[in-house]
């Protein structure tokens, strides 16, 4: 675990503990790390940092926090070679002497700072997930706002388009009503054009037949004419024949009037013989 008391600002997020180029350093233990000390003469002010890994034990570093540049920090314990690694521009201190190889005393990084170093990069992972993650919610919460937006305008457009769909389907309603009223007001003009044509075709039938029946009583009436010229020469004729058979009648009336009157005194002669038989029929 890592715990960092920073006073001012978060400079030390990168584990790399910088101190100021003129000050002692107390190391408790075993030495911490190497120190750079430069590039923070100007950073902040540092209370206290402590390490603590799986690692190797290390002491804790404090910084004097004094007025002068000649702060009181004091090593307690012994050195040994290769305790520091001074890094940075020797060219700014006279005295400082110019690093030697690697690999040489002095040079050799202990398992403490390849520990803070992957600690470092780790953490530096870390941070670099945490703000992808942190530009990720923000946007994320843009595509949000932008999709509840475009939510809303799509709603609203939603019941724009149900109100227009009501509207259409009320002048649909409408147009259908209007167009059933026109068909049926078609259907019932087409069956009075139908019934007056059929009507019309009667009436055609019957003009036609009654012209074939006045033909007919014109033909009848010409035969009847001549008939009756027919008839008048025959009644003229009738009448001579007539007249001498009216007198033929009249002798004929004289001789039946005769007979008649003969019949009956025969008649009158043959009962009183049959009175006389039946009066000896009965004795």
């Amino acid at each position: 675990s890592v715990r960092r008391n920073v006073c001012e600002s978060s400079h030390w997020a990168d584990l790399r503990l910088r101190l100021p180029r003129r000050s002692k350093v107390r190391v408790k233990g075993r030495p911490c790390d190497m120190v750079d000390m430069s590039d923070v003469e100007d950073g902040p002010r540092m209370e206290e940092t402590t390490l603590t890994a799986e690692g190797p034990p290390l002491g804790g570093c404090r910084q004097s926090t004094g007025g002068g540049s000649s702060g009181g920090l004091d090593l307690d314990l012994d050195l040994w070679e290769g305790q520091f690694e001074f890094v940075g521009d020797g060219a700014l201190d006279a005295w400082h002497p110019q690093a030697p190889p690697f690999g040489t005393n002095g040079t050799r990084k202990s398992e403490a700072r390849f520990w803070c170093e992957d600690l470092t990069n780790q953490i530096q992972l870390l941070q670099q997930q945490v703000s992808a993650l942190a530009d990720n919610q923000t946007n994320t919460d843009d595509r949000y706002l932008k999709a509840k937006q475009d939510n809303a305008t799509l709603q609203a457009r939603v019941v724009m388009l149900e109100e227009q769909l009501r509207e259409v389907e009320l002048r649909s309603a409408e147009r259908l009503q209007d167009e059933v009223r026109r068909n049926r007001e078609a259907v019932a003009r087409l069956e009075r054009e139908k019934q007056l044509e059929l009507e019309n075709c009667h009436y055609r039938h019957m003009v036609e037949e009654l012209q074939s029946e006045v033909e007919r009583l014109r033909a009848e009436a010409q035969a009847i004419g001549a008939s009756q010229c027919m008839a008048l020469a025959f009644r003229n004729r009738s009448a001579s024949v007539s007249s001498t058979s009216s007198e033929r009648d009249a002798g004929r009336s004289t001789q039946i009037s005769e007979l008649q009157g003969e019949i009956q005194s025969l008649r009158e002669e043959n009962r009183g013989e049959y009175q006389i038989i039946q009066m000896y029929t009965v004795k």
